[in-house]
Order: C-alpha cells, then sequence, then structure tokens
C-alpha cells in the first residue's frame, strides 16, 4: 500500500500502480448511462458571488481548476491547499452544486524536463503526481466532491508537452492510484475518475486512440468521458467541421474522425453507443468585443443549439459551458455570459438569461428527468425511402415548415421503430433563406440550427447509393421536427 512519504515511492511504483488500477476497475461505480441530463459552468477558482451566479443560473454542476503547479509547497509532504480553493468548494457544495475538479499542473519540483519555456505543461514524475492526486481527493472528497478530471487538454503542448503514451504513464494510471488511495483516506468508495477532457482538434483522433487503447491494456478505463468541442452546431458540408461532425456524424471520408468513430475503433462504442456516459466539459463561444449585441445574440444561440444537440443523444448527459465570467484580461476575454465592468458592475449577457430560462423550463433538464409522457415541441412524419426496379436512381423525399427569425430547430431522421428498413446511412438536408446543412452518417441523423429569417423553408430525406463508408439505407424512416416556437406545426410532405 501506498505510504505517506514521498521518498520510497519510485522502486514500488509499478507494481502496486497496475494493483490499485485493478482494483478501482472492478470495484468503483461501473459505466452506464444515468438517464439525466444536466448543464454546468466552468468557473476556475470562483468567488462566492460567482457560485451565486451560477446557482441562480440554474445549473447543476461547476468545474473547478486545483493548479497543482501555484503550490508553495508542491512536493512536500506537508502540502498545503489554496485556501479560496478550500472555501469555493465548500460553498458550491452548500448551494446544491456538484463539483468537478480538475487535478493539474506539473510544479517545478515535479517536472522530469521540458522542451520549451512554459513549465507547467511538463510530463510529472508519476509518483509525485499520485501523491498529489491522493492528497487532493482525500481532502476534497470530504467537503463533497465526488468527480476528479487528469489534466486539461492534453493534446495540446500548451498543456501539456509530453505524448499520448507519457499522459497514460504519468498522468492517468498514477491519477486513478491516486484517486483510489485518496478516496479510501477519507473514507469513501464512491469517487469517479473522469478524462482525457481533450481539445477537438488536430490530430486529437491518434492521441486519444493511443490513450485508450494504453488504458485498455492496463486494465483501467474513465468512468466518464470527457471532451471539449469548439466549433458551429451546423456549418455547411464544404467549410469546415461542425459540432455534430465532430460528436458523431463524421463530415466526409477524408475528414477528421468523430468522437464516436474513434470510441467504436477502439471497442468503447459497439454499434456506435458508448459505453460510458460522455460529457462535454468545455464549449462555448466568444463574443467580441465581450458585450458587442449582436455576438452575444449568436452567443446565447449556440448554448441553445448545444443543449438540443445534447437532449437528443441519450448518452450525451452533461454540458459544461465555458465559462460563467469574462477572463479580467482582454487576451482571453469574451467567452463568459458575463462581464465586469471597470466600475465593478455585471453586466449578464443574453446567453445568462437564455440559459436561465432553459433551465427552469425545459423538464428535460430537470433533477430527475422529465415527467412520465412529456413531449417536445415536435412534429412527426413517416414515410418510405427506396424505388424498386432493375435501373435504380437514389431516392429524395421533400419536406417543408413555415418558420419564425431566430426559432431554434432540430430535424431528426431515424429508422421507423415499427417499419421495416435495411442499411446505415441516409442524407438529411435542410436549406432555405441561406442555409444548406447536410448529415449523411449513418441514423441517427439530425440538424439543429436558429433560423436566419422568418419564411419556407426545406428538409430533404434522400437515399445513398454507391457510398464507400457504410450501407445505404432502404426502408421505413421518421422524420421529427422540434421546434422553440410554431414551426413544427407547418412539417408537411411537398
Amino acid at each position: 500500500m501506498m505510504g505517506n512519504k514521498v521518498g520510497n515511492k519510485r522502486a514500488q511504483w509499478l507494481p502496486w500502480g497496475v494493483l490499485l488500477v485493478l482494483l478501482v476497475v472492478v470495484s468503483s461505480t461501473s459505466y452506464g448511462m444515468s438517464g439525466v441530463n444536466t448543464v454546468g459552468m466552468n468557473v476556475h477558482i470562483p468567488t462566492s458571488h460567482v457560485v451565486d451566479m451560477a446557482t441562480a443560473l440554474g445549473v447543476q454542476w461547476v468545474r473547478m481548476d486545483n493548479p497543482w503547479h501555484q503550490y508553495a509547497d508542491a512536493c512536500s509532504p506537508d502540502m498545503s491547499f489554496p485556501s479560496a480553493l478550500d472555501t469555493a468548494v465548500q460553498y458550491a457544495v452548500q448551494q446544491g452544486l456538484q463539483v468537478y475538479l480538475i487535478l493539474g499542473f506539473t510544479p517545478p519540483c515535479a517536472s522530469t524536463g521540458g522542451r520549451d519555456e512554459i513549465g507547467f505543461n511538463d510530463p510529472p514524475v508519476p509518483e509525485l503526481y499520485a501523491d498529489y492526486v491522493r492528497r487532493s481527493v482525500a481532502r476534497y472528497r470530504q467537503l463533497g466532491v465526488r468527480h476528479f478530471g487528469m489534466w486539461n487538454e492534453p493534446n495540446l503542448s500548451f498543456f501539456f508537452e509530453g505524448t499520448a503514451e507519457q499522459y497514460v504513464d504519468h498522468v492517468v494510471l498514477p491519477g486513478f492510484a491516486g484517486v483510489a488511495q485518496g478516496c479510501a483516506q477519507a473514507g469513501y468508495n464512491d469517487c469517479l475518475v473522469l478524462g482525457p477532457d481533450l481539445s477537438h482538434q488536430d490530430d486529437y483522433d491518434k492521441f486519444l486512440k493511443t490513450v485508450l487503447n494504453r488504458m485498455q491494456a492496463a486494465s483501467a478505463m474513465f468512468h466518464i468521458f470527457t471532451h471539449h468541442i469548439y466549433l458551429p452546431v451546423a456549418t455547411p458540408l464544404w467549410e469546415r467541421d461542425s459540432y455534430v461532425n465532430a460528436l458523431d456524424d463524421r463530415r466526409l471520408a477524408e475528414t477528421r474522425p468523430s468522437l464516436i468513430d474513434v470510441l467504436q475503433d477502439v471497442g468503447l462504442a459497439p454499434n456506435r453507443i458508448p459505453v460510458f456516459e460522455i460529457w462535454i466539459t468545455e464549449t462555448g463561444m466568444r463574443v467580441e468585443p465581450p458585450t458587442e449585441p449582436q455576438s452575444m445574440a449568436e452567443q446565447a444561440a449556440r448554448y441553445m443549439e448545444v443543449l438540443n444537440v445534447q437532449v437528443a443523444r441519450p448518452w450525451y448527459t452533461n454540458t459544461i459551458f465555458y465559462e460563467i465570467i469574462d477572463a479580467p484580461d482582454a487576451e482571453h476575454a469574451g467567452y463568459g455570459i458575463a462581464s465586469v465592468h471597470e466600475d465593478g458592475t455585471v453586466v449578464y449577457k443574453d446567453a445568462y438569461f437564455a440559459l436561465q430560462h432553459r433551465l427552469a423550463n425545459d423538464p428535460r433538464f430537470a433533477s430527475d428527468g422529465p415527467p412520465e409522457g412529456f413531449l417536445p415541441n415536435a412534429s412527426t412524419t413517416c414515410a418510405r425511402l427506396g424505388r424498386s426496379g432493375f435501373i435504380r436512381t437514389p431516392d429524395q423525399d421533400k419536406f417543408e415548415f413555415d418558420g419564425l427569425q431566430g426559432e431554434l430547430v432540430t430535424a431528426t431522421l431515424n429508422g421507423h421503430a415499427n417499419g421495416s428498413h435495411e442499411g446505415s446511412h441516409a442524407t438529411l438536408m435542410l436549406e432555405g433563406h441561406g442555409l444548406y446543412y447536410v448529415s449523411q452518417g449513418p441514423l441517427f441523423n439530425d440538424i439543429t440550427t436558429t433560423l436566419p429569417e422568418t419564411g419556407r423553408y426545406q428538409i430533404y430525406v434522400a437515399e445513398q447509393l454507391g457510398i464507400a463508408q457504410g450501407s445505404p439505407f432502404r426502408g421505413d424512416y421518421c422524420l421529427t421536427l422540434e421546434s422553440s416556437y410554431n414551426a413544427h406545426t407547418s412539417l408537411e410532405e411537398d
């Protein structure tokens, strides 16, 4: 068993580290879906006023930082924790919020060496990181925290300049051991390890595959999978990946794999359903300048669109937006849904009020889930896709609806639950008034957007023939249109 002194650990690391990982995987909470949609905000180390803002907002979660690299005695047996973090955690828990605590980054005394001048991004000494995690978990589990994250965006060199293998060996596996012992030291056995909190950019998929394969080889896996996506929810097919493309609907065979593609490839999403809950723990939109009216309206729309994407997927159960209040420096300001003026007054942006209203009025985000029989503002129409005959051309059905400027809509295509069908891939298109969005992955498909103008819009459901990445869907399907006003009531086949 791991002792309290750092000096004895280096020679013991591999055997007891692997043993503790196995114990965590076997004995702790099993994978599964909570069935409840929740929402949170990134708050760093918040003041009581910021915690009050989150409470009034109606979110259930706050994501906080535990900055190891800022500790004055980071590698000492007498490590002291920031009083501001203690106060923030205690107050948030008292207010009924749940805390997701990030454990990182590397202090100089724990560095294995680095290639740049940043310092806190160096791979840490595994034994020292494990001890920091153990102490943190032992302390903050007693204050009510159960969810602990292993680093932040380790696929970006600014935060972690090591390899994916080093991330697993120097952070994840020591972190599992530290969480297991710290939780037991606090008198609990219910602590959860979350991660890897990668940034969805560049070759994130290669980094992620290496991490997950290496973890599975060590019989370890995150209890809840966390990821970061900063992308528009819907984009033209030729332009760039969208939020949905990043999540589970790969835009093109030549473009970056979606998160679900990667999880499926490593055996963690059979039939494209992940074996654990997925949380998007950073997403948002920057308002530039921080209180520019048009940008604030677009930020509010982005928040609402993301929540529609979440509720459409039973395995996507929590969105933690970045962030509740603007950073004080101009270089990073704008992501907040509130901003502080020079005189100290707080300006609440459109997204704050939109999110507050949504959480108060959409029962899908209630603490115990929606009531039995709940139906959103939606209409569904069903039809059949696919022509018969010796010479076949792709079948296509056209639907139309009337929408209002600023109305939030989600079109969803799926196989008819009680019908007959075969294959997996079909194309869903939404167009009109300058919009042209396409979803063409395996069903289900969905497109979420905020309508730019009042008027008539078109939805197409089209058969795919001769595609390389999957079998074309043919048979009975259902198209559902959800809307924030009355667009769904006008849905009709043309």
